[in-house]
Order: structure tokens, then C-alpha cells, then sequence
């Protein structure tokens, strides 16, 4: 199976970037023209005391950032259609000179205002001129003695420009890290990247899928020692940027910037362990299924049901019009503008990154990026990133751009909310019990992968991040155990040496705890999804509150205005009772499956 260039794929399926910026050479042309706007900003450097003078800095600033924000997403998804292309890495290199410089130039901001004093900025809270910035400096006041100087910020950026080490890994990962060809159960050799390792897990030769897994974790652990410097490099990055800061951990700063309580932390785990059985008994359902002596990692992905449709991107856009329209016309009509106007980057390509996620900039329209392998669970991946887009779009009409921004905890809730009530629409309009049955088993593999496999995620970090603090040396193979220990308890799984490195092709830890908000989220969106598509109005409005609102209240206000309160057990309850219910009946059709295929079968031999 030989990957197609990136010159091979019709036009039609690929992304059009030129809302952003029509060229290369407009890139650098604008790029060139930022220098001289940064300059302008030392304009204001001893003067934020002057009120009219801290209103002119902050929309001066927000027209700089969001011009490199726009900039930053072109020349990325540039990078990672084709992270072989030097070009593209050029791009990426001359917006970092850009940024470090930016940087520097607004580092006095926080130590000014810091000297301004408390009473200053509280007559600023007050002023209604402020009014857009108002929560941004309550916050600033309630964060005073973790503010920088002018000199650390400098330091800082300084720093930026030689510890991208996400960048690093991705290059690697993605481009060069070398994975050997693998070989069906006839002996052909297939080439395989991370892009489309999934579609060989998903194959019915069993050969074929154990070698697709052993290949991908020998590759892993051939390249170990580089892909975990790369991230315990960055986790002493951001744990010295924190400890600048005065945070007594890189957690209590994640949480102190999503306004979370660590009460919220501790109960999502605690719960996620609380309902950990269901991975276990999913995973039991799975063998009774397939009918095999174990059960094996590599079998994970397979189709549980001869059910197996090629489903081609035209095919999930049909789907997904369907399901959505328990969500209204914002929904129907940005799906259709999706196509029309191409935001989607739809298929893998030699040197394309294996990630998929959608990128929106602020009064635009968004991007999605693939790597389609026309399965069944490829309606789910398209569902989730669609719902990013259109919250964007929904925030964006409604707050300005300082506060359109959902707090970083919470940014899954609505593209999990969009893909579990896709999910449902799927598993009520199936055709046949095998078609049912394929749609469960994607979804369980969700909620799955966001609960259970993130919450783990979540565990390891704060054990990773600890350690480090404390100043302990962490090894290789040390923080694997730790992983093949996790919860260990509920797997019927078999652990491979070989294997227990490969919790380190999961890019998502370069970003501090960025899986435990798929937890959270889950949870979120299991309440939400399962109501709105029941036709509850007072929920669907909620929903769609929650995405005006943005930014512009903190976290627990957010939720509280949308009828959901993190800090009492009923909306986990509900979201686990979701899951299990789910399971149950995966389970009874699983068996009525198999007792049909049994009874064709006889019927067959008379």
C-alpha cells in the first residue's frame, strides 16, 4: 500500500489556505511588515499608567497577535501536509524569529502593571471603557505574585527559539523515524507510517495487524532515548518557566488557568478509576466476539462484525447532515460551506503529519485536517473536528476577540458533544444489528480513549512532572513500567516489552495535561449529547450558551450558566451510567450477532 504524493491528491480534498494568506511570498511580505509594527509597542513602555493609553496597548496588541495567530496556523498547516518540505520548516523558522521578538517587546507589560498597583487596576475593573478586558485584569490582580519581570519575559522568549521540542518530535516522528515494511499472512511487504497504522489494526488478517503492531513498537523503541528526551526536555521547560512563576507545580498552573478547582482534578480520576471495570468488560466482550483464545492489542481495532463499509468522505458528510440537525440551521449550514468553500485536508500523503485537528482563526473560517481511511469510525473523527469548527464560528459572532477563546479545559466539549450525538444518530438509524454493532464498538473506543486512556495520561504526567520537580532523575524505562502498571488491574490484555515504550507517540503530552480535558470534556458531552438529541430545547440552549459565551466568564461560571456543576457527582454518574448502559447493550446485540451468524452458518452445512 504505497502512500500518494501530495501532488497526487485532487484538489478538491485538500484544504484552501489562501483565506489566511494567498502565497509564500505574502507570508514573508507581512511577516517583514510585523518587525515594524513590533517597534511600536515600546511606544507604550511607561506609559499603561495613562488609562487612554492601556486601552490603545491592548487593542494594538490583539491586532499583532491575532496577525501572527493567522500566520502561525498558515505556515504550520503547511509544515504538516508535508513535514519533509524545508520550505515549509523555513516558514515555520522565520515566524519563530517573529515571535521570540514579540516577545521581548511586550515583556514590560506585566511588571508595569504589577507597579501600578492593585488600586490602579481595580479602578481600571471599573472603568467601562475596560469592559472587554475587565475579567482579563480581575485575573491579572488575583495572579499579581506570579507575575515576571521584563527580564524573565525577555529570558523567556529568548528561550523559545531553541526548546521547540514538539516541533523536534513531530519532524521525527511523522518524517523520519524509520518503520520497517510488514508482511500480510501471503508474505507481501506494505509500507506503513503512524498516518495509517490504525487502517492496518483495522485489517482481518491477524498476521498482517500483529506485525503492523510489533513494527511500530520496534520502531518506537529503537528510537526511545530520543523520543523521551524530547519530552522530559519539555517538561523541564515548562516546569522551569513555572517555578519562575512561583507555581508549586506545572499542575496547579494548568488548574490556575482554567480556573479549575483541584477538587475538580482529583474527583474526574477518582471517578475515572471508580468505573474503570467497563474498560475490562469491554474488552472481554471483544474476545467472546471474536472467538479468539486471548485477546491481543493488535485485535483492538478490528471490526467486530463482517460489517464493514467503505465509507468515503461524500458518504460521511451525508451522515453527518443528518445527525446534526438536532442541532439547527448554524450547523446544517457550516457543513455545507465546509465542503463548498474547503476546509477539510482530507487524505494521508508521503510526509503528511499523523495528527488530526481543526484550526480556527478568529473572524475566519476554520480548517480541518485528516488522514481519511474511508472506514466506519472516520464519521466520528469528521463529526468531532466539525464541531471545533462551528464553536468557533458560534463564539466568534457573539465575543470579542480578547474574550472569544473557551477556557483551554473545556475547548472538547463541544466537538465530543458533536460526535456523540453523531454516534447516536448512527446506532439509531442502522440498518442492520452488524451495522449497529460497528458503530457501538467505534464509539466504545471513545469513550474508552478519552476516559480511561486519559485519565491514565493524566496519572503519568503528575507522576512525571512531580519527580522532576523534585529534582529525581527519571529514565526510559523507569516511567515505562509506570505505564505498563496503570490500572493494570482491569485489562485482560497481555503486556509485550517491546510495547511499553509506545506511550510516547502521543504528541499531546508536549501540552500539560492536555488528555485529562478529554476526560473532563467526555463527561461534559455524554450529559449534553445524550438530552439534545432526545429533543430537550432547555439543554440544546445550554449548549449553544456555552459556546457564546466563550471567554468570557471563568470556568465554573461557564458550566454553572449551562446547568452543570463539576463539583457535585451527578454529571459523572450520569456520563458513567451513559457508558455502561452503552456497554450493556453492545454486549446483548454482540451475542444475538453472533447467535444469528452461527444459525446462517448451520443452515448453510443442511
Amino acid at each position: 500500500m504505497e502512500l500518494k504524493s501530495r501532488n497526487e491528491i485532487e484538489e478538491k480534498y485538500k484544504f484552501d489556505l489562501t483565506k489566511w494568506c494567498a502565497s509564500a511570498d505574502e507570508y514573508y511580505e507581512r511577516l517583514e511588515k510585523m518587525h515594524k509594527q513590533l517597534s511600536h509597542l515600546e511606544f507604550y513602555k511607561g506609559k499603561l499608567g495613562d488609562p487612554d493609553k492601556l486601552f490603545e496597548y491592548n487593542k494594538y496588541f490583539e491586532s499583532i497577535y491575532l496577525e501572527l495567530e493567522t500566520l502561525g496556523c498558515y505556515a504550520n498547516a503547511l509544515f504538516d501536509i508535508d513535514s519533509l518540505n524545508n520550505e515549509y520548516t523555513k516558514m515555520c523558522n522565520a515566524l519563530e524569529k517573529v515571535e521570540v521578538e514579540f516577545g521581548k517587546k511586550t515583556g514590560f507589560y506585566a511588571e508595569e502593571l504589577r507597579n501600578l498597583g492593585e488600586n490602579y487596576l481595580k479602578d481600571i475593573v471599573e472603568n467601562a471603557k475596560f469592559v472587554d478586558y475587565k475579567l482579563e485584569i480581575e485575573k491579572f490582580i488575583e495572579n499579581l505574585h506570579h507575575t515576571l519581570s521584563e527580564r524573565d519575559e525577555h529570558m523567556l522568549s529568548e528561550m523559545s527559539s531553541f526548546t521547540n521540542f514538539a516541533s523536534n518530535f513531530t519532524v521525527f516522528l511523522d518524517g523520519e523515524m524509520h518503520i520497517d515494511k510488514i508482511a500480510d499472512c501471503g508474505g507481501n511487504l506494505h509500507e506503513m507510517q503512524i498516518s495509517t497504522y490504525p487502517s492496518f489494526l483495522r485489517k482481518e488478517d491477524r498476521v498482517l495487524r500483529k506485525n503492523a503492531f510489533f513494527a511500530l513498537s520496534n520502531a518506537i523503541k529503537n528510537s526511545k532515548n530520543t523520543l523521551f528526551a524530547s519530552i522530559t526536555n519539555s517538561m523541564k521547560r515548562v516546569d522551569f518557566i513555572n517555578r519562575l512563576k512561583k507555581y508549586n507545580s506545572v499542575l496547579e498552573s494548568e488548574l490556575n488557568e482554567n480556573d479549575l478547582p483541584q477538587e475538580v482534578f482529583d474527583k474526574v480520576l477518582s471517578k475515572a478509576k471508580q468505573y474503570g471495570y467497563l474498560k475490562k468488560e469491554y474488552q472481554i466482550a471483544a474476545k467472546n466476539i471474536l472467538g479468539v483464545d486471548e485477546l491481543m492489542p493488535w485485535d483492538m481495532g478490528l471490526p467486530l462484525t463482517k460489517y464493514n463499509p467503505d465509507v468515503t468522505f461524500e458518504d460521511a458528510k451525508g451522515k453527518l447532515a443528518e445527525a446534526i440537525k438536532c442541532l439547527g440551521n448554524t450547523y446544517t449550514d457550516a457543513l455545507e460551506k465546509a465542503f463548498a468553500e474547503r476546509w477539510c485536508d482530507i487524505y494521508p500523503s508521503k510526509g503528511k503529519s499523523s495528527a488530526i485537528y481543526c484550526s480556527a482563526i478568529y473572524g475566519t473560517t476554520p480548517i480541518m485536517h485528516f488522514n481519511w481511511e474511508n472506514s466506519a469510525d472516520d464519521i466520528l473523527t469528521f463529526a468531532h473536528e466539525f464541531g471545533h469548527s462551528v464553536q468557533a464560528l458560534i463564539t466568534d459572532a457573539k465575543q470579542p476577540y480578547n474574550l472569544s477563546e473557551m477556557p483551554w479545559c473545556l475547548v472538547e466539549v463541544p466537538s465530543l458533544t458533536v460526535e456523540t450525538i453523531t454516534y447516536l444518530y448512527l446506532v439509531n438509524n442502522a440498518q442492520s444489528d452488524d451495522e449497529k454493532l460497528l458503530h457501538m464498538q467505534n464509539y466504545l473506543k471513545t469513550l474508552r480513549a478519552n476516559i480511561f486512556s486519559g485519565s491514565a495520561d493524566a496519572e503519568l504526567e503528575r507522576y512525571m512532572r512531580t519527580n522532576l520537580r523534585e529534582g529525581k532523575i527519571l529514565d526510559v524505562e523507569t516511567v515505562s513500567d509506570f505505564v505498563q502498571n496503570l490500572d493494570k488491574e482491569n485489562t485482560i490484555l497481555p503486556k509485550f516489552d517491546e510495547a511499553k515504550y509506545n506511550w510516547m507517540s502521543d504528541g499531546h503530552i508536549f501540552s500539560p495535561y492536555y488528555n485529562y480535558n478529554y476526560t473532563l470534556d467526555m463527561l461534559i458531552a455524554c450529559y449534553f449529547a445524550q438530552k439534545i438529541y432526545a429533543g430537550d430545547e432547555k439543554i440544546l440552549n445550554d449548549f449553544i450558551t456555552l459556546m457564546e459565551n466563550g471567554g468570557s466568564k471563568k470556568t465554573m461560571d461557564l458550566l454553572s450558566d449551562s446547568g452543570i456543576d463539576l463539583l457535585s457527582d451527578k454529571i459523572y454518574d450520569e456520563a458513567f451510567a451513559f457508558f455502561e448502559n452503552t456497554l450493556n447493550d453492545f454486549v446483548a446485540l454482540s451475542e444475538r450477532v453472533k447467535e444469528n451468524n452461527a444459525a446462517s452458518k448451520t443452515q448453510v452445512n443442511k
